[in-house]
């Protein structure tokens, strides 16, 4: 989530990239929480209280997404805040696509499993 908000700022896509992963990670944990909680929230030991409630209900809220169906989170998201987010998005993609090597979009997708 941390990440996130951070790369959301910088580079739409790969704000795009960074949580098509987050949901191949949630995935690959089965969409259950408690495994999100042992296999990820556990290993940042220096968050605060205050931060591990805040990550673990960001996931939360991915996972419900998930669930209900969604699919590409992070764009619909984004399009509520910002209505150019799927045009920004479509510009900036072939250069972080090219910046991290990523031919084609379907090779980090399923990574996690």
């Amino acid at each position: 989530m941390f990440i996130s908000q951070q790369l959301k700022q910088k580079n739409i896509a790969e704000y795009l990239i960074y949580m098509w992963q987050v949901e191949d990670l949630i995935r690959a944990n089965g969409c259950d929480l408690e495994r999100i909680k042992a296999s990820v929230v556990a290993n940042y030991p220096s968050l605060t209280e205050e931060q591990r409630n805040e990550l673990v209900q960001w996931y939360e809220d991915v996972i419900e997404m998930m669930l209900a169906g969604a699919s590409a989170v992070q764009i619909g998201a984004q399009n509520l805040v910002n209505p150019y987010a799927a045009k920004e998005i479509v510009e900036a993609l072939p250069g972080v696509m090219e910046k991290y090597g990523i031919e084609k979009l379907s090779d980090i997708i399923g990574g996690a499993h």
